[in-house]
């Protein structure tokens, strides 16, 4: 019994902390509205050749984030369950930490996003494609059970 609640803990904080990567998200697009309509002075436009490659590392986070930490922790799971037999407690604690990986890549586009957007003139045009990637993405990284 005790190990059916220790899952139920595990699969609430799992649902506690995207919410809160979400959440994270809105309150960026927040603070980058707010600044937008206050005037600002002597900010250049952000130059492409940045643009490009805060998008390039957009990508590869999201890649890294909806495939390669799956296939990391896949493979970690079946060299421990050749070993042991683990059971679905065992299995979800080591989930759980892949889990806030994932989280924290796929957070990292909607950074990139605001750290343009800082530095342009145009900010919400700059942040928004980063913020609605990044919620696609944390949204394919929800939790669920078939992760495991």
């Amino acid at each position: 019994m005790e190990n059916q609640n220790q899952i139920a803990n595990i699969k609430k904080m799992s649902w506690i902390f995207w919410f809160s990567f979400l959440a994270a998200i809105f309150i960026y697009t927040y603070i980058v509205y707010t600044l937008s309509n206050v005037p600002s002075q002597d900010l250049s436009p952000v130059s492409s050749t940045m643009k490009n490659v805060f998008y390039v590392l957009s990508i590869i986070s999201a890649i890294i984030s909806l495939f390669v930490v799956d296939r990391v922790f896949k493979s970690k799971f079946d060299k421990q369950n050749q070993t042991t037999q683990i059971d679905k407690y065992e299995a979800l604690k080591l989930y759980y930490t892949y889990f806030i990986i994932k989280l924290a890549f796929a957070e990292s586009i909607v950074v990139f996003g605001l750290v343009l957007s800082f530095m342009g003139s145009e900010k919400m045009s700059i942040f928004l494609p980063f913020a609605i990637f990044s919620s696609l993405v944390l949204l394919f990284n929800r939790p669920k059970e078939t992760n495991i």
